[in-house]
């Protein structure tokens, strides 16, 4: 037995919706009671996920203290 779509969701730090497109899609493969097996998943989102596709991670720009601190 595995987790939820959404506790998947949150695990994987994407949407509901980007879990459930993944499943529709056949990147990943829920269990036969519609759960998900996070180690089994993580694994097959690696594998069938195309890295040219994916949006590129900006670079964070730096805060000056004083806007924290307010």
């Amino acid at each position: 037995m595995g987790i939820s779509i959404r506790a998947y969701a949150r695990h994987r730090g994407v949407s509901d919706a980007a879990v459930r497109k993944a499943i529709k899609t056949g990147r990943i493969t829920p269990e036969p009671d519609g759960t998900i097996d996070p180690q089994k998943a993580d694994a097959e989102w690696a594998a069938n996920t195309d890295s040219a596709q994916q949006r590129k991670q900006g670079r964070r720009k730096a805060v000056p203290v004083d806007a924290v601190n307010t």
